[in-house]
């Protein structure tokens, strides 16, 4: 079974988490949580190479879409310098570790989340975002299947070249991004919440012999 998703008690209105973060109100707003990591094995993708794969991608879209990233590590170095490379500096906010509490005010300020690890995992943040009423965008993995409903709370990318297309999508499409987060929330709650999961495992136990 994957993790079940975080929950907060409520989840704040978009404008006023955008006005707490001192984020654009007009923009276009993407989202990453992710810590900065460095690769215990140069031959495997990483989560830092993952964020600045995010930032080439966003680099390709209107001015008017931003990117907020929000985590650190002894990958940061790297994800400022592929900033200044792209001239990303206006459009891209690194807001480092931020309590977990407080991780919901960026998930509600944003439009959408979006994450390229090629890591076969079941990202927590992916069900977090989806909590938030936050559509994601993602690879295409095992685990991404049974954590997001493809077209529905979310577009799994086959490759890097198709993620930046799904991101572009998204977030040239504001109704549908609305539609697909309202989705994820129903989603999460229904399917991936911690009373859910304690179910599940409960049911799994008393399954055996």
């Amino acid at each position: 079974l994957p993790p079940p998703a975080s929950s907060w008690d409520a989840i704040p209105p978009r404008e006023e988490s955008r006005a707490r973060l001192t984020l654009d109100p007009g923009a276009t707003l993407i989202i990453c949580v992710s810590r900065l990591t460095t690769p215990r094995d140069s031959d495997q993708p990483y989560k830092t190479e993952a964020v600045v794969e995010l930032l080439r991608a966003v680099a390709t879209l209107p001015e008017d879409v931003g990117l907020v990233v929000v985590g650190d590590g002894p990958g940061r170095r790297r994800v400022q310098e592929v900033v200044a490379t792209l001239k990303l500096e206006r459009r891209v906010r690194l807001a480092g570790a931020v309590p977990h509490e407080d991780v919901r005010w960026y998930y509600a300020a944003c439009d959408f989340f979006a994450y390229p690890c090629l890591v076969d995992r079941p990202w927590v943040a992916i069900l977090e975002a989806q909590a938030c009423g936050r559509p994601v965008v993602t690879m295409e993995t095992r685990s991404s299947a049974v954590t997001v409903i493809p077209g529905g709370t979310g577009l799994l990318a086959k490759d890097l070249r198709d993620f930046r297309t799904q991101v572009a999508m998204l977030a040239g499409d504001p109704d549908r991004c609305a539609a697909m987060g309202s989705a994820a929330r129903e989603y999460i709650a229904t399917t991936h919440s911690m009373d859910v999961r304690v179910k599940q495992v409960e049911e799994l136990l008393l399954e055996r012999p």
